[in-house]
């Protein structure tokens, strides 16, 4: 494993950063989704808009998804992607903490 080049404190904070940015694009891509969704069962949107606009979200997600969900400290990206409460709390990488709390939880 590698010494990271931040202290832990900013690592943990840049961490929580990206990790709330993540969660409220997944919120206002799921509202878009369901709102052009809607619209589209609603005869209102047609699919000649709704589908690439459906394609461009994706494709935005999974932009951030590789561009934000990596360690601060090392740049590696952290795998799966957890939106909930159970998410990485070490890089796989360089093995820095990435949360606060109990240093011996591992």
């Amino acid at each position: 494993m590698t010494e990271p080049f931040l202290p832990p404190e900013a690592v943990q904070r840049e961490f929580q950063h990206r990790r709330r940015a993540i969660q409220s694009l997944a919120v206002i891509a799921a509202l878009t989704a369901t709102a052009i969704v809607s619209l589209l069962f609603l005869d209102v949107l047609n699919t000649r808009v709704a589908v690439p606009a459906l394609l461009v979200g994706f494709s935005y997600a999974v932009w951030v998804n590789m561009r934000l969900w990596r360690c601060p400290a090392c740049g590696a990206h952290l795998g799966k992607l957890y939106l909930g409460l159970n998410g990485p709390k070490h890089c796989p990488n360089c093995g820095v903490r990435l949360v606060n709390g109990d240093p011996d939880d591992t």
